[in-house]
């Protein structure tokens, strides 16, 4: 009476179809005990659902094998054979156990069949139709996964070889520096392995790595850039995805960090309250560089958004010719 492909709702098949015979078989017994005797009753489902049970399971055989294929001819026959046989099987026990004492008692058959296998028939679309719909929800969460993988590996690497160049000049100048450099390198470096094969990761290592990213950039940058980053004291026991925030600080250095005008900032706040993230990137830009033009860090970050928190958080980006803005708030 049920699908026999079942894998995506159930992994045990066997034990799916038995719950389901017994269920069915218990609403049958309790409504024939209404009107004929305990004992009876019980003779009558066993008389009915005997034949009943191999009758279902050898039309969706058929089912498969010919209606499936468009064998209908082959198909009606098949059906017709099987309500015959079995009808005329089930009449036979219910004469002979149930009814023997009462000759004008009389249990049509053929008609019990047929509606077992309308309604076996209707769990079966009913199952496969769940099926499919939980198989489609798998892949589809598997693709966003493997967006996400993606998206969230997209992160601009030339940042570290600028690092390596400069540590390298740190060497000939100040060698305990240059060491300080290579230790916050190395801690960004293992972030990045480690968190990449995260799906949340704390909020405190996140903060952390973006201290660290900084730092690096102060060491390229010098005195050339304003940087400020003010956060929250607060952020034990919250959880984020990975690399969620970055590409805004990351594009931020692309188009902020320059000396070719007099005032070049990059202003980075992190606020939590009740329990959501509130956070900004603001830096200068230069004038000939409208960065409507945000980069392909932003707009993988705008979609990994959309499929970790949609409907729970809000991102304004907004540009002019002399500045940048992000505002992301999302829940935590």
């Amino acid at each position: 009476m049920f699908p026999q492909r079942t894998s995506g709702l159930a992994k045990n098949k066997t034990l799916i179809h038995i719950t389901g015979w017994l269920l069915f078989a218990g609403i049958f017994f309790f409504g024939i005990s209404r009107v004929e005797p305990t004992g009876k009753s019980f003779l009558v489902v066993l008389s009915v659902f005997g034949p009943s049970i191999p009758a279902v399971y050898l039309h969706s055989l058929s089912f498969d094998k010919w209606f499936r294929k468009k064998k209908y001819a082959l198909y009606v026959l098949a059906l017709l054979t099987n309500i015959f046989l079995f009808g005329l099987l089930i009449e036979f026990l219910a004469a002979e156990i149930v009814y023997y004492d009462d000759p004008d008692a009389y249990i049509s058959g053929r008609l019990s069949l047929l509606a077992f296998l309308v309604v076996s028939t209707g769990f079966r679309f009913l199952f496969e139709g769940l099926e499919a719909k939980s198989k489609l929800a798998e892949i589809e969460a598997k693709q966003a996964k493997a967006e996400l993988d993606s998206l969230k590996s997209q992160i601009n690497p030339h940042f570290l070889f600028n690092s390596l160049n400069n540590i390298y000049g740190l060497l000939m100048e100040d060698k305990e520096r240059a060491g300080d450099s290579l230790l916050t390198l190395s801690s960004l470096l293992r972030y990045l392995i480690y968190a990449s094969q995260k799906s949340q990761i704390s909020l405190e290592e996140e903060v952390k790595f973006l201290d660290d990213y900084m730092a690096m950039e102060r060491l390229r940058l010098g005195d050339k850039c304003k940087l400020n980053f003010t956060k929250s004291e607060d952020l034990h026991n919250m959880a984020v995805s990975p690399f969620l925030l970055i590409p805004f600080v990351e594009n931020a250095f692309k188009h902020g960090s320059f000396a070719t005008i007099d005032e070049s900032y990059i202003d980075v706040k992190l606020k939590i309250q009740e329990k959501r993230l509130m956070f900004t990137v603001d830096n200068s830009v230069k004038k000939k560089a409208r960065t409507e033009r945000s980069g392909v860090g932003i707009a993988n970050v705008k979609r990994r958004l959309e499929l970790l928190l949609p409907g729970r958080h809000s991102l304004e980006v907004s540009a002019t010719d002399t500045r940048f803005f992000v505002k992301l708030e999302l829940d935590l």
